[in-house]
């Protein structure tokens, strides 16, 4: 274990050289703590800016609530987000085209496309 001299002697030249006091352009300026955001009113970050979205919104939820009344309920990607989508997809849960499906449809829009 060191003595406490030598730790003083190997210490004292970097505290010499720190300033003593710190000049009106150093200092730190305190920020806040918290920040604010505006209200968003898309449940998607991509709907910001459609119109009627608060009327598709409620169709939506009125005919998952009918569905769930008669027990026929699932998920519904029009009333998740996007990173609810996307962690969904990830998953393999999500009910929209699987690989397969979009491999297909690439194939026969480019059969299509030679044709024209």
């Amino acid at each position: 274990m060191a003595s406490l001299p030598y730790l003083r002697q190997t210490i004292r030249p970097f505290t010499t050289s720190l300033p003593t006091t710190l000049s009106a352009s150093s200092r730190v300026a305190p920020s806040a703590a918290f920040s604010t955001s505006s209200i968003q009113r898309a449940l998607k970050e991509s709907d910001r800016n459609r119109e009627n979205l608060s009327n598709e919104y409620e169709s939506h939820k009125e005919e998952n609530l009918k569905e769930v009344k008669s027990g026929k309920a699932y998920w519904k990607e029009q009333l998740a987000s996007e990173s609810e989508a996307g962690v969904k997809a990830d998953r393999g849960e999500s009910s929209s085209a699987g690989v397969d499906d979009i491999v297909r449809n690439a194939k026969e829009a480019a059969l299509k496309k030679q044709k024209k």
